[in-house]
């Protein structure tokens, strides 16, 4: 669910998916070094979702007991 906000939310207009792999795209164009920066990309949308990810789990569990 957290990832799905993530992508799917004007938050995503700012920083998603679609823009970390395009801006990984035009410094791949520039450096030649796709390992690198698509390996960066990857960490960052890691380090972007999993906290929300812990967070939107940690939410359910907390609202699945007060019912």
């Amino acid at each position: 669910a957290a990832i799905s906000l993530l992508k799917d939310t004007s938050v995503a207009g700012f920083i998603g998916a679609a823009d970390l792999l395009t801006l990984g795209r035009l410094v791949v164009a520039e450096t030649f070094r796709p390992l690198e920066i698509f390996s960066f990309v990857a960490l960052v949308y890691f380090l972007l979702t999993y906290p929300l990810s812990l967070l939107t789990t940690a939410a359910e569990r907390r609202w699945a007991l007060h019912r």
